[in-house]
């Protein structure tokens, strides 16, 4: 099926792992630029050699989405290859496991700064390239369980709408 994505830039953070390289590989089998970033360089790799597969044209960037520096750095990574942000799937994230009255506050801060801030900052920096293209698109992944977590499993908070 034609979507309509040829040549469109695509942005996905979290990459590297099956809930976030999938819409990865569709977009580029769809023809969009891919970008790519994931904290460890090694599944980082081998994702964009599988992308590269498609013929599409990828950068992949190792950046951890709960640093700031490293966001602005990918993002402005993206915009000097390809020009362009057109679609952000905010994907970035992980599972993590501590009964609710032993997390600390440190342990929340660095959950919330990566899955709910990592989300924020990357938005922030996505939307005014899309509004100076006419419009674009966001998708923010979260979990099922993050509306009912399972047994000692933090609570993922749902992902931020622009």
């Amino acid at each position: 099926m034609e979507l309509g994505l040829k040549g469109k830039v695509a942005v996905v953070t979290g990459a590297t792992e099956a809930i976030g390289r999938a819409p990865a590989l569709k977009l580029a089998r769809e023809g969009a630029k891919v970008a790519i970033c994931a904290r460890r360089q090694e599944p980082l790799d081998q994702a964009a050699a599988e992308l590269k597969k498609t013929g599409s044209d990828v950068l992949a960037v190792s950046a951890d989405m709960s640093k700031p520096a490293d966001i602005e750095r990918f993002m402005k990574a993206v915009v000097e290859k390809f020009g362009r942000v057109d679609i952000l799937v905010n994907n970035a994230g992980t599972s993590q496991r501590g009964k609710f009255l032993e997390l600390d506050d440190a342990k929340w801060a660095s959950d919330i700064e990566l899955k709910v801030f990592g989300a924020i900052r990357c938005t922030r920096l996505a939307v005014p390239h899309m509004k100076k293209n006419g419009g674009g698109r966001l998708v923010n992944i979260t979990i099922s369980s993050a509306k009912q977590p399972g047994g000692e499993s933090y609570p993922t908070p749902v992902s931020p709408a622009p």
